[in-house]
């Protein structure tokens, strides 16, 4: 069989995980349970213990040397989780910017870690065969992104672009679920979402009529990367916009 990631045969591993373990940080229960939901009909799809992953997707090689090497790299700086022994030093700073959106701007990043981090992502859940993740259909980009990958190369700034938006969590919505891909698309222009503990990861796969927020957003090579900070009712509005509808949370007085 082939690694999906490298095209060579070798033995695979038996379990390859399409989203880095660390993201799920803070999203398991008391029994390290995560229930699956969802949204189209809000009905429980399943239970998970470990987070999503594959067997016989890839190589050792590819699993626990390439694509490791960037989720300790990007765990060290945007996410500023693991040992702090680790942790790259890099600058962070606030800033609001020309739309008056308060940001958290970093600095000092590793252009291709942080942007192949990312599309790693994106890439492993179109190669997944897990429903949760049916709606990535990549196309042509799958190859583009199998090759930047193994090539570590990122590419243009303009190529692929990625982007993270933060929510501040009020209680009102479940912004710290894991809701699965969004697949939008307007005049041409195609790009995914899905959201995690607060976090929204944007990805562009098409040149056409760009969405803003990439442009605002997008790593950069040199080193900057703006993850926008979005609270009240813009960030309730952004969130239902993605959701197609608004998801309440129980108040618990």
């Amino acid at each position: 069989m082939k690694c999906q990631l490298c095209n060579e045969e070798k033995p695979l591993l038996k379990k390859s995980h399409i989203i880095p373990n660390f993201m799920y940080k803070d999203l398991y229960g008391t029994e390290h349970k995560l229930v699956l939901v969802g949204l189209e009909k809000l009905e429980r799809k399943g239970i998970t213990y470990s987070g999503f992953f594959e067997k016989n997707i890839l190589c050792a090689n590819c699993d626990n040397e390439l694509l490791s090497s960037l989720e300790c790299y990007a765990s060290s700086t945007i996410f500023n989780s693991g040992n702090s022994k680790k942790r790259q030093q890099i600058k962070i700073e606030d800033i609001f910017g020309r739309d008056g959106l308060p940001s958290v701007r970093y600095h000092d990043l590793d252009y291709s870690k942080i942007k192949l981090f990312l599309l790693s992502i994106l890439w492993r859940a179109h190669i997944s065969t897990n429903q949760f993740f049916e709606t990535v259909q990549l196309g042509q980009y799958a190859e583009k992104i199998r090759t930047m990958l193994i090539n570590k190369d990122a590419g243009e700034e303009d190529f692929l672009e990625t982007c993270i938006v933060k929510i501040k969590n009020d209680g009102s919505r479940p912004y710290k679920a894991l809701v699965d891909f969004r697949r939008t698309n307007y005049e041409n222009n195609t790009f995914y979402v899905f959201s995690m503990n607060n976090m929204m990861y944007h990805f562009n796969i098409s040149p056409y009529r760009k969405n803003e927020i990439f442009e605002k957003g997008k790593v950069r090579k040199d080193g900057t990367m703006d993850i926008a900070l979005l609270s009240g009712k813009f960030a309730r509005e952004y969130y239902d916009s993605f959701l197609g509808r608004s998801i309440l949370m129980r108040s618990n007085s």
